[in-house]
């Protein structure tokens, strides 16, 4: 109930809920923190972690994403000095903050004095290389990794098509030792990211096990483009649809100015959340208001 509370950013009722519990144990204390963390309260976050009888690394371990969450990297770096006993996460969450600020020399140090890597932290590092579109050293990383998964894959393709280089992104694909719906998807999203939609649609036509992700990347390349024709047929062809197959529908025929199909599909929805109403207001604000006040 705790971390339900903090998630749902009802900060003073899960500590109104964490004063009345009776026992309270390590795993009540952390989500309790968390709760602070992840909300971005970082001072009360803090004053709380100071009256922590006991705390292991996963104490440590929120208040330092949660230091990096709201860009506050000095105190992070002064967090993380003072974790007695650094794991993974930890050194992970400190070059990863160090890298989404720009900092990448400083994530690279961290990174090779690192006691002990594993899959994940080769991943976030390349990653990182990725984000600051140093494609270069990502494939020098990516060359050197002892073991590679399906995210390692997917990491370099997304890198290659960010600096537009779709063809080696294409090699690194058709290298892959074993098919992954992920990694086929960036593909997908690539094509559509350079307007070839085309490509992007042969590919999807020959991957055999599609996800919703992966049905949804080429409906918004149709929907981009404005071949909304197209986008409805593999729409329809979906068994499984989410809320954001829904809504790429109401944005896609609102962007062709399709107003009539674009409240039809939305009246169809079940579940709605705000961007479907935000992507109904730019086609029908008429349509909209009736629905609010009627």
């Amino acid at each position: 109930m705790v971390s339900g509370y903090a998630k749902n950013r009802m900060v003073e009722d899960a500590r109104e809920l964490f004063d009345e519990m009776p026992v309270k144990d390590l795993v009540s204390w952390n989500s309790m923190l968390a709760g602070y963390a992840q909300n971005g309260q970082m001072c009360e976050g803090l004053k709380f972690f100071g009256e922590m009888a006991d705390k292991d690394v996963v104490s440590w371990n929120v208040m330092l994403d949660g230091y990096v969450e709201v860009g506050d990297l000095d105190a992070a770096w002064q967090f993380f000095q003072r974790i007695p006993s650094p794991n993974v996460v930890s050194w992970v969450t400190m070059f990863c903050g160090f890298a989404k600020n720009g900092q990448i020399l400083e994530a690279k140090r961290l990174f090779e004095q690192m006691p002990e890597r594993n899959v994940v932290s080769w991943n976030a590092m390349i990653a990182a290389y990725v984000q600051n579109s140093e494609i270069d050293e990502a494939v020098r990383l990516f060359s050197e990794m002892p073991l590679k998964n399906a995210m390692s894959w997917t990491t370099m393709i997304n890198g290659y098509v960010r600096v537009g280089k779709l063809e080696e992104a294409r090699k690194i694909l058709e290298r892959m030792p074993y098919k992954d719906v992920g990694a086929e998807t960036a593909m997908i999203a690539g094509y559509i990211q350079y307007k070839m939609i085309d490509e992007a649609r042969q590919r999807f036509d020959r991957i055999s096990t599609r996800d919703v992700v992966c049905w949804n990347a080429m409906i918004a390349g149709y929907a981009q483009c404005g071949s909304m024709d197209e986008a409805l047929k593999l729409f329809q062809k979906m068994v499984l649809k989410d809320i954001v197959s829904w809504n790429t529908m109401v944005a896609g025929y609102g962007q062709v100015g399709q107003m009539d199909k674009a409240v039809k599909i939305f009246e169809e929805m079940g579940e709605k959340n705000l961007v479907s109403w935000n992507s109904l207001i730019s086609v029908d604000e008429i349509f909209v208001a009736r629905h609010l006040y009627r």
